[in-house]
């Protein structure tokens, strides 16, 4: 199954080059060296990962819940942090919807993940749903 990296690129980097894409951009690299370190995922396989593509089953899995904890959005004792992926995707995507109906589609994300039974796939879960979001509607101008 093709899954796309977008939703962890959404939440860490922006798509125009400023100081926080830069930052992000290092950080997002680094996190995705050492969440393939820790699953000991082989290079031969990481460009799947990085090309966007995600291959079905649990390392794919366990990939996003690490690439989500180094980006601060989850951890396996407390689950998703809904503010701080909501504070995230205002501050690097200026969403064209109202703030609540934003807050509210990420709280049902995280609700919906919930129905799974280990940390790595309410990640994986979660990571689809959010990446469905249709919360850039309309193109925000600067």
């Amino acid at each position: 199954m093709k899954f796309s990296i977008a939703i962890i690129v959404m939440l860490s980097t922006l798509a125009s080059a400023n100081k926080i894409h830069r930052h992000s951009r290092i950080s997002t690299d680094k996190n995705t060296e050492d969440c393939a370190r820790e699953l000991q995922i082989p290079a031969s396989e990481l460009k799947n990962y990085v090309l966007n593509t995600l291959p079905e089953g649990p390392v794919g899995h366990c990939f996003i819940k690490c690439m989500f904890e180094k980006i601060g959005i989850f951890d396996k004792e407390n689950g998703f942090k809904v503010e701080t992926i909501y504070n995230k995707i205002t501050e690097l995507h200026r969403p064209a919807i109202a703030d609540g109906e934003l807050l509210g589609m990420i709280e049902n994300c995280v609700k919906e993940s919930k129905q799974a039974d280990d940390a790595c796939e309410r990640a994986y879960r979660a990571a689809n749903c959010f990446n469905s979001l249709e919360f850039r509607k309309k193109r925000v101008q600067s």
